[in-house]
């Protein structure tokens, strides 16, 4: 039976590595990748910090892009290579650990979050999986081993809000284990002191970085409810209803096994995490789809604990296989926050086009950032139009300002002259809307003071088109 099981592992695990890497091989960084890689080539680790509460993260992913971002090196394979190693062990971790029969490990391999988004999305999320992963691996051993658990607790929750969750209900369980286990005197003294200290040092950290609400965050349940149904649903009827169906059915029927299993700490760890976690979609921000896969794996490392001789309940094993297989059917692929960025293209064909290796390119929105990262490495001038400053990390186009809002931007002359360089070319990054009409030429005016917008180029697949910028005055 091991034997055969080997042979299964293999099998899978070689598909997967071959299609995962097909698919990152194609992938170019979309914005919040390149974001975050540009806050990193930006910012020392305490600005970092600082800055985590308007980010919603916490600072871990950043910092291990750190010295490749301020080198300058082979973006964004660094990134990329890194994300896709967090999302190969989680997978691994989950064959090897996880109790589940080799057919719904299957499902859970080839589902949305394992196969399509953890392993491409080079963002703060694969690597947080891998984390919770290795915590509920090693949940029985905690006590053998107090500071190796203590510490991947606090390494886990500063890679995301999403981890923070699961790594918080791991402390609390951890906690209340060690402190029964140090008034028995069957840990250590030193073991149990230090244990404590670090998990308190993550605290302090997290509320560090968290301290704050964020003025980004301005969702409402409403809007979870619209997210959450657009991530289930697909093309075909039949489809979306079997993965609400299921995402209903196996919610409930965990959580119903953990009752009547009488296990109290994994009755805790799914309250504290799927709870928590769906009151911040309802109640802070509504999230996306690379948020809302979260709400899967917690349900799946809450199943793990009705683990007992290698196996878990067979309800629980059917009920998180249906579940994922509900997220087969219903891949984002398809998605342009996922495999439709053309960030590299458009960088490369602006580097390599003279007329524009020394012009100013101005961009006129966040997205149009994206191919930021490089950019800079080959010196090419870029502006912001919202802050009229040189273009870093900054969001300030996600926030309210004079000719900017998180909705809408206001096309005004006297701004637009102050991006303009006076002693270049200047060009213009402008989004297609599906409402927006082709215009080879378009103009804003105001007072004697004409800026002139003249068709230059487009970027194949990518959304943008290029128009050379041109101040006249009449």
């Amino acid at each position: 039976m091991k034997s055969k099981n080997n042979v299964w592992f293999w099998v899978v695990i070689s598909i997967y590595v071959v299609i995962t890497i097909l698919r990152l091989i194609n992938h170019q960084p979309w914005f919040d990748e390149a974001h975050a890689y540009s806050i990193a080539q930006e910012m020392n680790l305490l600005e970092i910090i600082q800055l985590m509460s308007l980010e919603g993260h916490t600072f871990l992913w950043y910092l291990l892009l750190m010295p490749f971002a301020k080198l300058n090196l082979w973006y964004p394979w660094p990134m990329f290579i890194m994300n896709y190693a967090f999302a190969l062990i989680s997978v691994i971790i989950l064959w090897k650990k996880a109790p589940f029969s080799n057919l719904t490990k299957t499902l859970v391999t080839f589902s949305f979050p394992f196969f399509a988004c953890l392993p491409i999305l080079a963002r703060c999320y694969a690597i947080g999986v891998m984390f919770l992963f290795l915590l509920q691996a090693l949940f029985k051993d905690k006590l053998k081993h107090p500071l190796v658990y203590s510490t991947l607790i606090v390494l886990c929750a500063n890679t995301s809000v999403m981890a923070i969750f699961g790594a918080a209900a791991y402390g609390f369980i951890f906690l209340y284990d060690l402190i029964k286990s140090g008034l028995k005197a069957e840990t250590p003294k030193k073991d149990f002191i230090l244990s404590s200290v670090i998990m308190a040092f993550g605290a302090v950290l997290i509320f560090w970085q968290l301290g704050s609400t964020s003025k980004l965050l301005t969702s409402e349940g409403g809007v979870f409810l619209s997210k959450f149904l657009g991530f289930l649903f697909g093309n075909s009827l039949i489809i979306n209803w079997f993965a609400l169906i299921s995402f209903v059915t196996g919610t409930c029927a965990i959580l119903l096994c953990l009752i009547f299993a009488k296990n109290l700490k994994g009755i805790f760890y799914y309250i504290f995490t799927f709870g928590g976690l769906l009151t911040v979609f309802l109640t802070i921000y509504a999230g996306w789809p690379h948020h809302f896969i979260f709400l899967y794996i917690y349900v799946l490392l809450s199943a793990w604990f009705l683990e007992k001789g290698g196996r878990t309940f067979l309800i629980a094993d059917i009920m998180i296989a249906v579940m994922f297989a509900g997220l087969i059917f219903n891949d984002k692929s398809l998605d342009l926050i996922y495999f439709n960025s053309r960030s590299v293209s458009i960088a490369k064909s602006i580097i390599n086009d003279p007329n524009l290796k020394d012009a100013r390119i101005i961009v006129y929105e966040s997205p149009a950032k994206t191919p930021l990262p490089l950019l800079k490495v080959n010196n090419i001038d870029v502006w912001d139009y919202c802050s009229s400053a040189p273009a870093d990390s900054s969001i300030v186009m996600n926030l309210s300002t004079p000719i900017c809002t998180m909705y809408d931007k206001v096309y005004l002359t006297p701004y637009v002259e102050k991006v303009l360089a006076k002693d270049k070319d200047n060009y213009s990054i402008l989004s297609v809307q599906e409402n927006n009409t082709y215009e080879p030429v378009f103009m804003i005016q105001q007072g004697n003071v004409r800026i002139i917008y003249e068709f230059y180029r487009g970027f194949k697949n990518s959304g943008y088109l290029l128009y050379k910028t041109t101040r006249v005055e009449i």
